[in-house]
């Protein structure tokens, strides 16, 4: 069967065709600006093609959460960005060390420098390479937008499922900001705010935004009598803006710095193995008489026994300057970033007194220059935009080790390696009108990517445990490669009418290759999709019911996966990644937005993927495991929401609701251990009440998410074949607390 013909005979289907009969929102979809004065829905501009469109009538699947629309939310930082768009799932990675963005079942799990996150995150137009670097709050936001699908050419790196481009309010002219106090339970106390201070007029102006935030944690270690999922963060930027009155360039300079620490997440073990090397260590070395480690599965859901503290201190920090020139009819930009992360932490991989496998694990990004240069121009018939795009990082991964494992007393040792990945591209694209209501799209990018690593494992009394090395009685080994690849996008789309707007597409995107750093094994080769897109967005009743639909079968080659295994030279746990497999995916996006009476705003979406593997053989035991689950993948996710604005005498009262669903995904797929993989589906309920006062300006919100106290877990981490043991990370449970702000 051709793509083209799975495609048409997508089960999935009838729901597209169907939608326009829509009369009331089932599930509800696009995030859009809160309502225009006339109580109708408003417009909202994205930059989803990297320049200034509206939403509908963008030919990509993107959906835009405004900076009004991330409070009512309360969305503060990138992970309750949950359920806010379809087939988007965002999670922390192993012991929060970073933020696993998910889209249309496409994400990186490992935070290693040697690989890089399918779901890109920018920052005004920033590249941020490290998962680390994700972790952020979404203070003083504009809007986020959420691309979904390869973005083949303008947002061409490594984006095979998609990006996150973050958007914050460039300095204006005039004096203003907000200043927020949020208090809640587990102690949280929160204080942020934005200053915009003009220094001369319109001319030149000075943006600081900043938050503190810290709470007492929701979990406990049972064993060590400590506190975990706590938090004590604190976040700074500044932009400045210069644009001299008449003349044809402006000058964006922005800064920002982050730094948090925590005692760790709530690790809990769920699962031991019987005869696994595991279960030797209460034999050898009990903390108590007749102990097994199957004593310290807990029956609190947030309480572990880990034997060691699992602290964590992470920093990220950026900055970054933006030139625009009016060259008469073209346009350039210039985009001149560097950025840095220093992640620092502890684990403990079995929840239990005995130190199975632990880590302390320190990874720096030592920097990260990007720079982009841009031209574009155009006119009625015609647009187009080209640049060049230049990204060179340098990182040092370490992770000592502890492995204690009967006989007790193996020495430790530290993986050490230093990674080195420079990349240069060059694309363009250009849109044409083929008549008034008809357009196409084309665009083309090149890539070239150099990858270098140079390993140092070793025990701590210097034994090499590196099975090849450079040089004979040295303990080092470096290995390096080049990949190229050519990227593409082709499109067309028809403003059928003046409410009605179609598009269809093809892209083409790679994620970079590159070589394991935790043991010497073959490099694995750059993931490869091919897209095809089809949806329209339509405004069922004139600014009364909007709905927007997308369609897509994607076609993936050398699909990278992550293993967990026992190094046969090392004897060292390690987390590979593979080619494993030729994959495709098959799924429908539909977001809703009504505004049925004036004041009350419905709004959600529904995200359906059905994934299959064209080949799947295990590289080590080249067993078929093409019938395994998908990996990070909810077939099923949908959020509905719900805000009411009622005026009253002295202001505005506003009332938010959402529930968002996802169903089952699996964190690994080991035959015979699905149910230990897996995360059962579930949804969260968040809600929000506001008392807006007119005068002074001052909002008053009472806020809960998770209001329902579901339990869930992020993560799970699976050695039940290697060592015995399966942990889960546990999701944050109900939170809820009350937080006032002063806009002036």
């Amino acid at each position: 069967m051709s793509v083209l013909e799975k495609y048409l005979k997508f089960k999935f289907l009838p729901v597209i065709t169907t939608v326009a009969a829509l009369t009331a929102p089932t599930f509800a979809g696009a995030q859009t600006d809160r309502a225009a004065q006339d109580g109708s829905l408003g417009d909202i501009v994205v930059t989803a093609r990297r320049t200034s469109e509206q939403l509908q009538k963008t030919p990509v699947a993107v959906t835009a959460l405004t900076g009004e629309t991330l409070t009512q939310r309360n969305v503060t930082d990138i992970y309750a960005l949950q359920f806010s768009a379809p087939n988007l799932s965002v999670s922390p990675l192993i012991f929060n060390s970073g933020a696993a963005v998910t889209i249309r079942g496409q994400v990186n799990v490992e935070n290693q420098s040697n690989s890089d996150p399918a779901v890109a995150i920018y920052v005004d137009g920033v590249y941020v390479a490290r998962s680390s670097g994700g972790l952020m709050d979404l203070v003083d936001v504009e809007r986020v937008e959420v691309l979904r699908g390869p973005q083949g050419t303008l947002f061409g790196r490594n984006t095979t499922g998609g990006a996150l481009n973050i958007v914050t309010p460039d300095p204006t002219g005039e004096f203003g900001g907000f200043l927020t106090g949020t208090y809640g339970n587990y102690d949280l106390f929160e204080a942020s705010g934005a200053l915009n201070v003009p220094i001369a007029g319109d001319e030149a102006g000075l943006r600081i935004s900043f938050k503190h935030s810290q709470n007492s944690g929701y979990g406990r270690n049972a064993y060590l009598n400590t506190r975990l999922a706590d938090m004590n963060k604190e976040f700074v930027r500044a932009k400045l803006k210069i644009a001299p009155d008449g003349a044809a360039w402006s000058l964006l300079l922005s800064g920002d710095y982050s730094e948090w620490e925590n005692n760790g997440p709530v690790a809990a073990l769920i699962a031991v193995r019987p005869g696994s090397p595991a279960t030797n260590l209460p034999i050898v070395a009990p903390v108590r008489p007749g102990d097994t480690l199957g004593n310290y599965i807990s029956n609190d859901f947030y309480t572990s026994y880990a034997g060691n503290s699992t602290p964590s201190k992470n920093k990220v920090w950026g900055g970054s300057a933006i030139l625009d020139v009016d060259l008469g009819g073209v346009q350039f930009k210039s985009t001149s970033a560097l950025r840095g992360t220093d992640v620092n932490y502890f684990t403990d991989n079995d929840g239990t007194p005995y130190i199975v496998i632990a880590t302390e694990a320190e990874l720096k990004q030592k920097y990260q220059l990007t720079q982009e240069l841009q031209l574009s121009g155009g006119n009625d018939n015609l647009s187009w935009i080209g640049g060049l795009f230049y990204f060179d990082e340098k990182n040092e991964d370490g992770n000592p080790f502890l492995l204690n494992l009967s006989p007790i007393g193996p020495p430790t040792g530290i993986n050490q390696a230093f990674t080195r990945n420079r990349s240069i591209a060059g694309y363009a694209q250009a849109t044409y009108k083929i008549t008034p209501e008809l357009r196409i799209t084309g665009g083309l990018r090149y890539t070239q990517d150099k990858r270098k690593v140079d390993l140092r494992n070793r025990r701590v009394n210097g034994t090499c445990i590196l099975n090849t090395v450079d040089v004979a009685g040295t303990c080092r080994a470096t290995q390096k490669g080049t990949f190229d690849y050519l990227s593409y996008t082709l499109g067309l789309d028809y403003q059928a009418a003046d409410d009605l707007f179609l598009y269809a597409k093809t892209s083409r995107a790679y994620r970079a290759g590159g070589f394991n750093i935790r043991s010497i094994g073959p490099s694995f080769e750059p993931e490869r999709v091919t897209d095809y897109e089809f949806g329209f967005k339509a405004d069922i009743v004139p600014r009364r019911l909007r709905a927007n639909v997308a369609a897509f079968y994607s076609d993936f080659n050398n699909v990278q996966r992550t293993v967990n295994i026992v190094d046969q030279f090392s004897g060292n746990t390690s987390a590979l990644i593979q080619n494993a497999a030729k994959a495709s995916l098959m799924g429908v996006e539909l977001e809703v937005n009504a505004m049925p009476i004036p004041g009350l705003e419905l709004s959600g979406n529904l995200g359906y993927t059905e994934p299959s593997y064209g080949r799947y053989v295990d590289p080590a035991s080249g067993a078929d495991l093409s019938g395994t689950p998908y990996t990070y993948l909810s077939r099923v996710s949908y959020n509905v929401g719900a805000t009411y604005t009622a005026p009253v005498g002295f202001g505005d009262l506003i009332a938010h609701v959402d529930y968002g669903f996802q169903s089952r995904r699996y964190f690994a797929a080991n035959p015979g251990l699905y149910d230990l993989d897996g995360q059962a589906g579930f949804g969260l309920l968040n809600g929000r009440l506001t008392v807006r006062l007119e005068e002074p300006a001052i909002d008053v919100a009472l806020w809960g998410r998770n209001i329902a106290n579901k339990k869930y877990d992020t993560y799970r981490l699976d050695f039940y074949n290697a060592l015995g043991t399966v942990i889960a990370f546990r999701g944050t449970p109900r939170t809820y607390g009350i937080s006032a702000t002063y806009r002036f």
